[in-house]
């Protein structure tokens, strides 16, 4: 489920809400294990283009609680083994962009950054990405219909040092 509220602040900025919940189950083969999870997520959004160039950007924040159970039985004995987890992740992003209009086309090259922290209580693991592309509309001169539309982007990832006591 996720809800999406949207307006702008000062008669200026765009600016969004977001929120969400998950929930997941999986049974093991046999009735022999089973792992639940919830997550809540919140965050916002935003943007502007007062010309051609576009800047935007969002952070989220994820509280995920899972938990799981299984059954062991080696000859002779029984029993079940189970764990219960609190993790939480973030994300923050932001891109810019400049549009040049070609006529009946318009070309927009853009930048994105985003950085990633997930973990267990402690930061487990920092990641990052930089993405750089284009957006290409190209639109019919007699009806205004877009005829083509080609978006293109290159990624690099990096994952940060990871805390061996998390």
């Amino acid at each position: 489920m996720v809800f999406d509220a949207d307006g702008e602040l000062f008669n200026k900025l765009p600016l969004g809400v977001v929120g969400g919940y998950g929930s997941t189950s999986i049974n093991l083969d046999g009735g022999c294990g089973l792992v639940t999870g919830d997550t809540y997520s919140v965050g916002v959004n935003g943007g502007r283009a007062p010309s051609a160039l576009a800047v935007s950007f969002g952070a989220n924040h994820a509280w995920h609680n899972l938990s799981s159970s299984r059954a062991v039985a080696p000859t002779g004995f029984s029993d079940r083994l189970t764990a219960d987890y609190n993790a939480r992740d973030t994300q923050v992003d932001g891109d810019v962009g400049y549009s040049f209009d070609l006529g009946r086309a318009a070309l927009q090259p853009f930048a994105c950054l985003a950085y990633v922290e997930a973990g267990l209580g402690t930061a487990l693991s920092v990641n990052y990405s930089i993405q750089v592309g284009y957006v290409l509309n190209e639109v019919d001169d007699r009806s205004g219909k877009h005829i083509r539309h080609e978006h293109f982007n290159i990624a690099w990832c990096g994952c940060g040092p990871i805390d061996p006591r998390a």
